[in-house]
């Protein structure tokens, strides 16, 4: 067992040079001694390089690279672990905060176990971005042993954002990367997958401070975002479908999302040909029996309906 092992942390970051900054600070003032820090910018177009190189040349634990163009999430987790030296890595995004206990807990945790413990992660808080509130709620990951089971029906439940989990960089390297085809969800793809090989365990303690607010990568306000959504759950289904058949009410439900998307991104044809796998795998679906009901409405009346439908 290492006494002080490096730790890895790579705070993501495009076009928030600010919150970046801040991001950044939570990193520096973390309990422990042996951290690198590495400052993801991917083609920022504001002061993000201006920011990031003050940082730099302040800190010597900080180095700062800059993706020549807009690679998307998948391709910032990928870049972070090609260019880390440490034992154990994490990643932040811009708009989150950790800790400060945050490394040093994780670190101790992970290093009480065996190698087949491939990540660990923690309590979260909330924060309204635009207030700074903090929100009266946290969430407790539900890890399981063994968590391939649960992760598959509930990855989000079981591990939770990104920015609060620690992974063993040599179980990250003997395993893979990240998927870069996938405009969001990326991060809970690669967590199912790499579950299925590695163990997982949690500090039962608030590591990690997620802000909410309107402007992240997993909001939705336009059609885009809807398709980027609809491009990523086909994917991420796809990764996993051998395994999700075992489960006929999950694969149904699964299914039905890729539906729910198709429509809410403008196409109903496409939409209702997944409610229908979804109901040759699940016949009691009453979710998908009303969404096919709303759809032939056509794209806006299904909006509207469902709107008030899930809000009920």
């Amino acid at each position: 067992m290492d006494k002080c092992p490096k730790v890895t942390a790579v705070v993501r970051t495009y076009n928030r040079c600010e919150l970046m900054k801040k991001a950044v600070r939570s990193v520096q003032n973390q309990d422990y001694p042996n951290l690198e820090i590495i400052i993801l910018d991917d083609c920022s177009q504001d002061e993000t390089k201006k920011v990031a190189t003050g940082l730099e040349s302040e800190d010597s634990r900080i180095r700062y690279i800059r993706h020549n163009k807009n690679s998307g999430t998948g391709a910032g987790f990928n870049t972070g672990i090609e260019n880390a030296n440490g034992k154990y890595i994490a990643f932040l995004d811009d708009d989150d905060l950790w800790f400060p206990h945050k490394t040093k807990v994780q670190v101790e945790k992970l290093e009480l176990l065996g190698d087949e413990f491939g990540m660990v992660t923690g309590w979260v808080s909330y924060f309204d971005l635009e207030s700074g509130n903090i929100l009266e709620k946290v969430f407790k990951p539900t890890v399981h042993d063994p968590p391939y089971k649960v992760i598959l029906l509930d990855s989000i439940s079981c591990i939770g954002p990104p920015s609060v989990v620690m992974l063993r960089l040599s179980s990250v390297k003997e395993f893979g990367l990240f998927r870069e085809d996938m405009p969001r969800g990326c991060c809970h793809e690669y967590y199912r997958r790499f579950l299925k090989k590695n163990k997982v365990t949690s500090v039962n303690m608030i590591c990690t401070n997620y802000a909410e607010h309107t402007n992240r990568i997993t909001s939705f306000s336009s059609n885009a975002d809807f398709n980027k959504a609809l491009v990523s759950h086909k994917i991420k289904v796809e990764s996993i479908e051998e395994d999700l058949k075992e489960y006929s009410s999950e694969y149904s439900r699964q299914l039905g999302i890729i539906g729910d998307l198709a429509c809410l991104s403008g196409d109903t044809s496409e939409g209702r040909r997944y409610f229908f796998k979804a109901l040759e795998v699940n016949p009691i679906n009453l979710k998908v029996c009303a969404a096919i009901l709303f759809s032939l409405f056509g794209v806006r009346v299904y909006r509207s309906i469902r709107a008030q439908y899930y809000n009920n």
